[in-house]
């Protein structure tokens, strides 16, 4: 016998599942002809014992790749572009660590 939820309890017709969200904050970005990849992950600190004493240690953590098309990656920066471009008009411009850490020579 198969139980059912109560009417209540069920997602509605046509609902979407929200993807997982993660917070990021690393990037590794690579291109070849045919794609544009994207890998993304976040740094945490992690701790070892060396020599008898705890030592701090930073280490990424990465979490997804997405692969893309060149005209889908386009899509993406034109996309970000306009949305920082809002918010930077509405709270003041972002501060840019390492500007030019992405870009490959």
């Amino acid at each position: 016998m198969e139980l059912t939820p109560p009417q209540s309890e069920q997602s509605p017709p046509n609902a979407i599942a929200s993807p997982p969200t993660y917070g990021v904050s690393q990037f590794a970005i690579a291109a070849n002809p045919g794609e544009f990849l994207l890998t993304v992950g976040h740094s945490r600190a992690i701790f070892e014992p060396q020599q008898g004493v705890l030592t701090q240690k930073y280490v990424v953590e990465w979490l997804a790749t997405f692969s893309m098309s060149p005209v889908s990656a386009k899509q993406l920066v034109d996309g970000l572009s306009k949305a920082i471009a809002r918010y930077e008009n509405q709270t003041g411009p972002i501060p840019t660590v390492g500007a030019n850490a992405h870009e490959q020579p």
